[in-house]
């Protein structure tokens, strides 16, 4: 199997789990259409660029990242979610006005998947289990990131535009319910990470 293969199945599994960012993209494209989704996805794959980049100059260069650093990431992480979560819960309404009324989605997507801290962590972790060759670190660890990032691009702009489409024939009590509903998942996941 080829790196670009396991980056591509990596991917799946990585992506398209539910977490702060897929939910914040099915917001921003139900209230404000299939093109805001779709730009909301691309800010993302833009920040999964840029962090899949970082990680590997990281790694590639040997820099010490300790188990603590790791473990703080990973707490910042829980807590980024559990707040996220715990808003779209208690209220789903104004959080999904808000993405509605998003100017520039792709910047907000791209600063939020950039900043959060779970996203570095993520490709770090990603980039360092890859089976790479002594001569080829690199060029391996490349042609992983871009399956990953092939990966990121089909979900997410899919993910965006499906929501655009599907969110305008939502009632607002159905958009309520799933800001609720997507609130849970992800204190949920933030339990998770905590315990794990």
């Amino acid at each position: 199997m080829t790196l670009l293969t396991l980056g591509l199945l990596l991917g799946l599994v990585t992506v398209a789990a539910p977490g702060p960012i897929s939910v914040a993209i099915v917001q921003v494209g139900t209230k404000g259409g299939p093109t805001a989704g779709v730009k909301a996805g691309m800010g993302v794959v833009g920040a999964d660029v840029l962090t899949g980049l970082a990680a590997i100059a990281l790694v590639t260069t040997g820099a010490a990242i300790g188990a603590s650093t790791f473990e703080v990431l990973d707490r910042l992480a829980a807590a980024v979610l559990a707040c996220m979560g715990a808003a779209l819960v208690l209220r789903p309404a104004e959080l999904g006005r808000l993405a509605g009324e998003l100017k520039r989605p792709a910047r907000a997507m791209f600063a939020l998947t950039s900043f959060n801290p779970a996203t570095l962590v993520s490709w770090i972790a990603l980039i360092v289990a890859a089976p790479v060759s002594p001569d080829s670190a690199l060029t391996d660890r490349l042609a992983l990131a871009c399956g990953v990032v092939l990966v990121s691009l089909a979900w997410h702009a899919s993910l965006g535009a499906l929501a655009g489409r599907l969110g305008r024939r939502l009632s607002p009590q159905a958009h309520i319910r799933m800001g609720r509903a997507s609130g849970a998942v992800l204190v949920f996941v933030a339990l998770g990470l905590s315990i794990w």
